[in-house]
């Protein structure tokens, strides 16, 4: 049985805290390189481009130094400018590009792989939320003050729209929905991404 306690949001379970999204990251700007070369060398590493990201395309190769951004296998990426703007990648080991930021975390137990899945369900409304006259970007504000008020339009948790992608804002919710059978099934086939994403602890699954 997991714990729960409530907050402003709900109940949640009990080891849980509610925090901004602000507080748990800091952003990174990438910066252009000096130099770029066409075929990989020492001291050089891939330059994270979209197409390099979204499809493994063809990039470029940029030099090591002090003014460049590196980017380990898993972190998080956030196209920050352009068209696209508000599109979530996991990252590959390479040079950060000059229109995207990865999110440098402060808390070591943020499951970084969850937070990236959370953040590509708000992809959409990122994207539809961005600032500048010319060339669009991110608004760091809209993305650091999230909230199912805000997210759902306006509507205070427990205030359901079935049609919604961000339904009721309930914590536990499905519980009145799914019956003790259904939940054990769907447990033994998503037993490993569950435990993964921290939904629950591995006893939780022998009970």
């Amino acid at each position: 049985m997991i714990q729960t306690k409530q907050t402003q949001i709900g109940k949640i379970p009990e080891e849980w805290e509610i925090i901004s999204f602000g507080k748990i990251g800091e952003y990174k700007k990438g910066k252009k390189p000096k130099e770029m070369i066409e075929k990989f060398k020492e001291s050089y590493l891939p330059y994270l481009s979209t197409d390099y990201l979204r499809i493994n395309g063809k990039t470029k190769f940029a030099k090591i130094s002090e003014n460049i951004i590196l980017v380990d296998d898993g972190e998080i990426i956030i196209l920050w400018d352009g068209s696209n703007a508000g599109e979530i990648f996991i990252g590959k080991k390479g040079i950060l590009s000059s229109t995207m930021v990865k999110i440098q975390l402060k808390k070591e137990n943020i499951n970084q792989r969850f937070l990236f899945y959370l953040l590509k369900t708000k992809q959409k409304y990122l994207g539809g939320k961005t600032r500048g006259t010319g060339v669009p970007h991110v608004d760091k504000n809209i993305l650091e003050n999230q909230s199912f008020f805000n997210l759902s339009g306006g509507r205070k948790p427990g205030e359901e729209d079935k049609e919604a992608f961000y339904r009721k804002g309930i914590i536990g919710d499905w519980k009145n929905y799914l019956t003790d059978t259904q939940n054990k099934e769907f447990c033994k086939k998503h037993e490993k991404l569950m435990q993964m994403l921290g939904y629950l602890k591995k006893e939780d699954f022998n009970e």
